[in-house]
């Protein structure tokens, strides 16, 4: 607790001067580590500050024109439909639907659902996206336009967009 409270603190005092912090997260669907800071530190910090933050997540992976998506990620295609998922989610997210006093991060809540696995081989994304959206209360209407993304050319284009923002 006392270093998320160390961190909130720096974040008000960032803040301070009127604009938003940015936090970005280069992370992997399928990575536990990742899962431990979207379902541990990062909600925690959110609920705190999260009027002061701006968030972004971009996921870890190489170009790839022979790949399905364009991009090779370390834990196989799986993750890499499952980052593209969570990009579409991060896009088309309604701002409106306030999960956990989460506000405008209420997407955020769809990373800690599909990330409860403790290794890579337990994961179960990109399968368990319907049941967490459909579990957050995602209107059928989103669903539908995240479903859209993810298996189009915009959630291809989100994907190799993020992944180059990795490299810079």
């Amino acid at each position: 607790a006392a270093p998320t409270a160390a961190i909130i603190s720096v974040l008000a005092s960032v803040s301070a001067a009127g604009q938003n912090v940015a936090i970005d997260l280069f992370v992997a669907s399928k990575c536990p580590d990742a899962v431990r800071c979207e379902n541990t530190f990062l909600p925690e910090v959110l609920v705190q500050v999260g009027s002061i933050v701006d968030l972004r997540a971009d996921y870890i992976g190489e170009p790839n024109v022979s790949a399905p998506l364009g991009v090779s990620c370390l834990h196989g295609d799986s993750e890499c439909q499952g980052n593209s998922i969570q990009l579409c989610v991060q896009k088309h997210f309604p701002i409106t639907h306030d999960i956990d006093t989460l506000g405008r991060h209420s997407w955020f809540a769809f990373l800690g659902c599909v990330g409860h696995f403790n290794s890579s081989a337990s994961s179960q994304i990109p399968g368990n996206t319907d049941e967490c959206l459909a579990s957050l209360g995602v209107p059928a209407d989103t669903i539908d336009r995240i479903h859209t993304c993810a298996e189009g050319r915009e959630g291809q284009q989100l994907l190799q967009a993020s992944v180059a923002r990795t490299a810079e």
